[in-house]
């Protein structure tokens, strides 16, 4: 095996990781982290589709501009809803998710085809969750924060970090991917493709250990 299939089939192995222990203490979790859940979920049925076009030499592009980037920002949006609702006014929130949600369906409509990589939307995404997630730090340093949530606050971030750690290095992916593509040669890009899906891996590592920390009754 390549390592571009190594890389591959250790994100497929960690999402699917992901997938079956939140599912399996769904019930024990809290509203915070059942929140999450749907983005792990998510992340779940993305690379499963993925896998299936990529065993079929299909173009996957369709699968992020249709599903994956408007689905996985709402569900992103909805678990920092519950950890900011008392720090940040949820219009905040629906407005940025308002936003963000009609500027991609303008940027595939207008700007980048669905069969191409869609780094305006991803971008975009990167640098609101990033906002977010510095703000969920700011958050939890926060004393009165600390007793209240001391049940899930390490646990939440964890979580926190993982996104934090993905969206912010693959922000210059995100944002380059259309170029970087066409402009490097094949081994430059299967090595930043690599390189995606190690912090992609690190990212579901993250999201197992704040569960793992949950204290579950």
């Amino acid at each position: 095996m390549s390592i571009s299939e190594v890389a591959m089939a250790l994100a497929d192995l960690s999402v699917l990781c992901s997938f079956v222990y939140y599912v399996w203490h769904y019930k024990k979790l809290s509203a915070e982290l059942k929140a999450f859940s749907w983005f792990v979920v998510i992340l779940f049925i993305t690379q499963a589709i993925s896998m299936g076009f990529w065993l079929a030499d299909a173009n996957n592009m369709p699968l992020l501009h249709f599903f994956y980037v408007p689905f996985g920002f709402i569900a992103i949006t909805y678990f920092y809803y519950t950890v900011l609702k008392t720090f940040i006014s949820p219009y905040i929130l629906v407005l940025a998710l308002f936003f963000f949600l009609t500027f991609t369906v303008i940027n595939s409509i207008y700007f980048q085809s669905i069969y191409t990589y869609n780094s305006y939307a991803l971008s975009a995404e990167a640098v609101i969750v990033l906002i977010l997630s510095l703000s969920t730090y700011t958050l939890h340093l926060n004393h009165w924060v600390k007793v209240q949530k001391k049940d899930t606050l390490v646990s939440l971030n964890w979580i926190n970090s993982g996104l934090f750690i993905y969206f912010t290095s693959d922000l210059l992916l995100f944002y380059f991917g259309k170029t970087l593509m066409h402009t490097l040669s094949p081994e430059y890009s299967r090595h930043l493709w690599n390189l995606h899906s190690l912090f992609f891996i690190l990212m579901n590592c993250c999201f197992l250990v704040g569960l793992w920390k949950f204290p579950k009754k």
